[in-house]
């Protein structure tokens, strides 16, 4: 699968090259120019390795407040205080090699990864015969090419041949599939509630529903700041507005649509309390495409927590499976592990 990181290739440029200026197991792999990339040759309990890193990363370090105290200000020490003045966390900061993984003696590379983003996926896409890349909705980082399709954990172990491109330590991978007739039967009790906020919403133009937003607003949410409210996510915003609308759905469906809509996009109560439209906001606030955002979001959060209305479907190991929104599940010896 990683066909330029074999065991045998990185053997051989420790043969032919020289290692970098000042160490003694440091070589490049590829052009000897980069220098950012390179492996480190060292033994582990009688075996050979190679440490495949690609530049630095940052790595924070919990500490204590008399150690940050302590610390701070000394030369080429970086420490940070984060969270609130009340509750506040202390961390260092140092610059680590950013390994990718280990290739073992017996031609396999071990993803040890910190993380793996659009620069690790492009690189190791070009030492493979494959690519790397972030899928949300195949569980996160997967591999694919030659008909071959993985997903990626910390721990992943592949043979670095093509011809035998299957995982090292075998896995299973499990997708949530809805049960429809239980799904159509559990929102029956929503049919009211969407249908009644669908045909009032619609029936309002924008400024008259601007204004009916902020009297409901006002009157649900205690204490409401309209004047200091930010114009960014807020948790604790979201989860009053949120709670405020699910105890309104039977009695008054179209403030709990407004609430809803509100709490999940911040964007919208903005919009509402500024009255200015920005560019774009036109054909993305017509009332129309406002009900059906809230609807979508609104469903997604129903089924996430409603867990009876999926069932596992399992699918077979280094075959291509189909992008699932609900979750992606990998089993590893008995135990669930989660992809990059």
């Amino acid at each position: 699968m990683f066909y330029y990181l074999a065991y045998k290739k990185l053997k051989d440029i420790t043969l032919a090259q020289k290692p970098y200026r000042g160490t003694h197991n440091r070589f490049p792999v590829g052009s000897r120019t980069q220098s950012n990339k390179y492996f480190l040759t060292e033994e582990i309990n009688g075996e050979s390795i190679a440490r495949v890193v690609y530049g630095e990363r940052r790595q924070y370090s919990y500490i204590s407040k008399e150690m940050h105290d302590h610390l701070k200000g000394k030369l080429n020490v970086n420490v940070i205080e984060r969270g609130s003045p009340e509750d506040p966390t202390f961390y260092r900061i140092d610059t680590v090699p950013n390994e990718l993984g280990i290739v073992h003696e017996d031609n396999t590379f071990e993803f040890t990864a910190h993380h793996l983003n659009q620069g690790e996926n492009n690189i190791l896409s070009k030492w493979s015969e494959g690519y790397l890349n972030t899928s949300i909705r195949h569980g996160g980082v997967v591999f694919s090419g030659f008909e071959k399709f993985h997903p990626i954990w910390q721990g992943a172990r592949f043979n670095t041949e093509t011809s035998s491109s299957q995982p090292h330590t075998p896995y299973q991978v499990f997708g949530l599939r809805v049960k429809r007739k239980e799904a159509k039967d559990f929102f029956k009790s929503y049919e009211k509630f969407f249908t009644i906020a669908r045909t009032m919403s619609l029936a309002m133009e924008w400024n008259n529903f601007r204004h009916t937003a902020t009297e409901v607003i006002n009157e649900h949410i205690t204490g409401f700041d309209w004047k200091n409210m930010h114009s960014w996510f807020d948790p604790k915003r979201q989860e009053d507005f949120i709670s405020a609308a699910k105890g309104l759905q039977d009695t008054a469906p179209l403030d709990a649509y407004i609430l809803y809509l509100c709490g999940y996009n911040y964007n919208v109560l903005n919009r509402i309390n500024t009255g200015k439209n920005y560019y774009g906001w036109e054909k993305d606030s017509t009332m129309q495409s406002l009900y059906l955002g809230f609807h979508r979001r609104v469903t997604q959060e129903i089924y996430k927590s409603t867990p009876e209305l999926f069932k596992d479907v399992e699918y077979e190991a280094g075959k291509k499976y189909p992008a699932n929104n609900w979750g992606i599940k990998v089993i590893v010896d008995g135990q669930q592990v989660k992809q990059y």
